[in-house]
C-alpha cells in the first residue's frame, strides 16, 4: 500500500485521523462558549480528556505497546468531543438568557 506497510499500521492511521477530526468539534463548542463568555463550561471536558489520554496512553503504552497510543488518543478524543457536545447542547438550549446577560 505504499508508505503503509501492514494492516496494523491503517488501524493507527484511521485512529489518528479519527481523533483529528473529531477535535475542531471541540473547538466549535469551546468558541460558542466563549462568545456567550461561558468558557468555564469547557474546561471539565478538556481536563477529562487530556487525563483519560495521559492515564491510558501510560498503561497502552507500557503493558501493550507504543503503536496503541493512537487508540488512547482516539478514546480521549472521543470523550471529549462528546463532552464537549453534552456542554454544547446545554449553552444552546439557554442560549437566550446566556446571550443577554453577556452585554
Amino acid at each position: 500500500m505504499g508508505w503503509i506497510s501492514t494492516s496494523f499500521h491503517v488501524t493507527i492511521f484511521l485512529f489518528s485521523g479519527l481523533s483529528y477530526a473529531l477535535i475542531p468539534l471541540f473547538f466549535i463548542g469551546w468558541l460558542l462558549g466563549t462568545f456567550l463568555y461561558k468558557p468555564e463550561l469547557f474546561v471539565k471536558p478538556l481536563i477529562l480528556g487530556l487525563s483519560i489520554n495521559a492515564v491510558l496512553g501510560f498503561i497502552l503504552t507500557r503493558c501493550v505497546g507504543i503503536e496503541y497510543a493512537s487508540l488512547s488518543f482516539m478514546l480521549a478524543t472521543m470523550m471529549l468531543t462528546v463532552a464537549s457536545l453534552w456542554q454544547s447542547l446545554k449553552v444552546v438550549k439557554e442560549i437566550d438568557h446566556a446571550y443577554y446577560f453577556a452585554f
